[in-house]
């Protein structure tokens, strides 16, 4: 039975905190899913008790074979006996050395789907319809040892495997299309499955699955102990998480952060030449000086309402032109002249001059004061531009 599928990625624009939280759910589920393979362990585990585990077949061995020694890494070349690969988490460089210690003489059986195809390519229907799947109970249907007294056997899920040229396949799905092939390797042998679901607490007691695990792993009793090789676990490994990124990824990463570095330049602020805006006027304060004087000469006090005037002009003054506050009418009368081009005779009147005998004259002189105030701000935009 062979099935395809095929499923369309959503994406979804997360902003804000949504983004974080998600990313933050990701790393607790990682957590727990690394943590903790189920109720009774990781899958194909020698010590899992869980369906999916294997301590079954590991007890089976102890009983039947010479017993199981768990390995993190291959066997010593030369060493010979049997090695056992369920889920291969070995390097390249371990995978390597495994191949060679078979050459020199050991037996691997194996079910990892990566490590199986490495040597026995995985079988095809015609056209699209992609791998050649079995399931189920498979009738025994060779003559090698390893299926002796083997009727059938329930396989589960599998891969089928086509059968390489000088090798035995056995429980076969169409003629070349093999659920196990036991092939020669230089002076060992390797014997591939399909898949390791036969093998699993869940599976191992229907049909012949037991006997044939004993024929394969236990079929030597007074033999070296089985190599059950289950690689390091995820975590307990010395290097970091960068020295385990593919170098494409590593690549990727260095433009991404060179990408955020170009765009936070091109957002940042840019030192350069001072741009000039033009102040907006005063107005409100002019107005209320005004307002002040007209209620103060209303009252009959022109005097004190020139007084404010002229007070708040001459602070104005020395604020802008940086005149010191000891100097005289007369000094900032010649500074505001010289800086303004305005008549000297009106800036002295205006900043010092006489009291304001009547309304027209106190209107005039807070005319002037405007005048300057105004001569002021366009002489400092002027020279900032």
């Amino acid at each position: 039975m062979t099935t395809a599928t095929g499923a369309a990625g959503v994406r979804e624009r997360l902003r804000g905190p949504g983004l974080w939280l998600l990313l933050l759910a990701a790393v607790v589920a990682l957590g727990v899913v690394g943590g903790s393979g189920g109720a009774g362990g990781p899958p194909l585990d020698p010590t899992s008790t869980s369906p999916q585990g294997a301590k079954a077949l590991a007890l089976l061995i102890g009983q039947l074979g010479p017993g199981v020694d768990q390995a993190t890494a291959p066997p010593a070349a030369g060493a010979g006996g049997v090695a056992l690969v369920l889920d291969d988490r070995l390097d390249a460089a371990d995978d390597r050395r495994l191949v060679e210690w078979v050459r020199a003489g050991g037996t691997l059986v194996t079910a990892d789907p990566n490590l199986v195809t490495t040597f026995a390519a995985p079988a095809r229907l015609p056209g699209p319809a992609g791998l050649a799947a079995i399931t189920g109970v498979m009738n025994a249907d060779c003559s090698s040892p390893a299926v002796a007294g083997v009727a059938t056997i329930d396989v589960g899920t599998a891969i089928a495997l086509r059968t390489p040229p000088g090798a035995t396949g056995c429980f076969n799905a169409a003629p070349g299309d093999a659920f196990l092939v036991i092939q020669p390797l230089g002076r060992g042998q390797l014997v591939l499955l399909g898949s390791p679901d036969f093998l699993t607490n869940g599976r191992l007691a229907r049909q012949d699955n037991s006997v044939l695990a004993a024929n394969l792993l236990a079929a030597t009793p007074t033999g070296p102990r089985v190599q059950w090789i289950t690689g390091p676990r995820a975590g307990s490994g010395h290097r970091s998480l960068l020295a385990l990124m593919a170098p494409r990824v590593k690549e990727g990463l260095v433009q991404v952060v060179l990408a955020l570095v170009l765009l936070a330049l091109w957002r940042a602020r840019r030192l350069g030449r001072p741009v000039a805006e033009t102040p907006m006027v005063e107005l409100p304060g002019s107005e209320l000086v005004v307002a002040v004087g007209h209620l103060l000469e209303q009252g009959g006090r022109r005097d004190d309402a020139a007084a404010i005037l002229r007070g708040t002009l001459r602070r104005e003054i020395l604020d802008r032109l940086g005149v010191p506050p000891t100097a005289g009418p007369d000094a900032v009368a010649d500074v505001v002249a010289a800086r303004t081009g305005l008549d000297r005779a009106m800036v002295l009147a205006t900043i010092a001059g006489p009291a304001p005998a009547n309304e027209g004259e106190l209107v005039d002189l807070a005319g002037h004061a405007d005048l300057i105030r105004q001569t002021l701000a366009r002489q400092e935009i002027a020279h900032v531009r």
